[in-house]
């Protein structure tokens, strides 16, 4: 679901308050270099929406929308809220 978020600072702060004292948080997203590739985007540092064609719902297909972001918005956010990258 974190694809269809613009801007994971909000969410990620939430994460972090409710997270017990040693938790872990754990999460999973493409890699921002395919997504740059695959999308054909211009600016890989700019965060922008994008859209795939999903087939398969009855026989139609569905445009749908989500955000493509580099690196440094995947882990600035997490750093700016608190949490700590060990790997």
């Amino acid at each position: 679901v974190l694809d269809y978020v613009r801007d994971w600072r909000a969410v990620f702060a939430e994460f972090y308050r409710l997270l017990r004292p040693g938790g872990h948080f754990v999460f999973s997203v493409q890699h921002p270099f395919f997504e740059y590739v695959y999308f054909k985007a211009e600016n890989y540092f700019a965060v922008e929406r994008v859209s795939c064609e999903w087939r398969g719902f009855a026989g139609a297909t569905v445009q749908m929308p989500s955000f493509r972001r580099p690196l440094g918005e995947l882990l600035n956010p997490l750093l700016e809220t608190g949490f700590l990258l060990e790997k």
